[in-house]
């Protein structure tokens, strides 16, 4: 066999393997959006509540939008006993919450109807995040509103039959209600309790089990909510009416006669079968009898 054969199909081969590699697809692990990408995604989603409550107090939260049109996942025990709730949007307007369409008070979820049409909805995760995988949160904390800041998905855990997971992205009170996503921009949890360091989320997939075709239950007022705390107004009752005789004919209660002037006592005969005795009474007038049987 000739050399110039032998170099030739290996110099083919080569480059044929060499092809295959290039065109080759290539698996690699899926990269995550930048930080600054994942805030201008989620932004317009996120709103920030202010809630007054029954006892007078007022509280701000979070919550986002999701699920159906009008739909915003939050903390249920940030709206519980809420007499008033509007939604303030990062581009500055503000909706008034109709009221709660369902909750799981176990879990601390709720769906509440905002009075906006359209929004662009997040997409809820339905599965685990793995141990520390990164997370995002966006929202009110100490009043620094739409504020994003970035932790881990540190820890699983149930409590007392709960599913809950821990998180280190730093946050405050008005966290509470909003939404953590991974860094493909899906809701993983919602905040539910501020610890010291760690802090506890609800999984994506409770919200995902709650109905958004309920009707929608508006926020008691005040006034409707005062007997419930505290003792119920005494109410003036009107004092009773006297007996009436069975017998009672109210065809005798008025009875007319006229007196007239004269120089001896006369006797008058009224329209009610009785009779009066008047010595020289002067004028015309009207009295009200009741008949014997009173």
């Amino acid at each position: 066999m000739r050399l110039d054969k032998v170099f030739s199909k290996h110099s083919l081969f080569a480059l044929h393997v060499a092809f295959l590699i290039i065109l080759a697809p290539t698996f690699t692990p899926a990269q995550g959006k930048a930080p600054d990408v994942l805030y201008k995604e989620i932004l317009p989603s996120v709103v920030i509540l202010t809630v007054e409550k029954a006892d007078g107090s007022r509280v701000v939260g979070s919550a986002f939008l999701a699920l159906d049109n009008k739909v915003a996942v939050t903390s249920y025990s940030l709206v519980d006993q809420a007499t008033s709730v509007v939604a303030t949007f990062s581009s500055g307007e503000v909706f008034d919450v109709s009221g709660i369409i369902d909750k799981d008070e176990k879990r601390d979820l709720a769906l509440i109807r905002i009075k906006v049409f359209g929004g662009t909805l997040l997409d809820l995760e339905s599965t685990d995040p793995p141990i520390g995988s990164r997370a995002y949160l966006i929202g009110s904390p100490e009043g620094s509103d739409f504020t994003i800041t970035d932790g881990l998905i540190s820890n699983t855990k149930i409590e007392n039959g709960v599913k809950s997971y821990k998180f280190t992205c730093p946050a405050a009170s008005g966290n509470i209600g909003g939404a953590i996503v991974n860094d493909r921009g899906k809701v993983i949890g919602i905040v539910s309790s501020i610890g010291t360091g760690l802090h506890s989320a609800a999984p994506s997939v409770f919200a995902l089990g709650l109905d958004t075709t309920l009707p929608t239950h508006p926020w008691p007022t005040q006034a409707s909510r005062e007997p419930q705390y505290g003792a119920p107004a005494r109410v003036a009752q009107p004092p009773a009416a006297a007996p009436v005789p069975e017998d009672f004919d109210p065809t005798g209660l008025l009875c007319n006669f006229t007196l007239q002037r004269t120089s001896k006592p006369t006797t008058t005969t009224d329209n009610c079968g009785s009779t009066q005795s008047s010595g020289g009474s002067t004028g015309s007038r009207r009295i009200a009898q009741l008949r014997s049987q009173m």
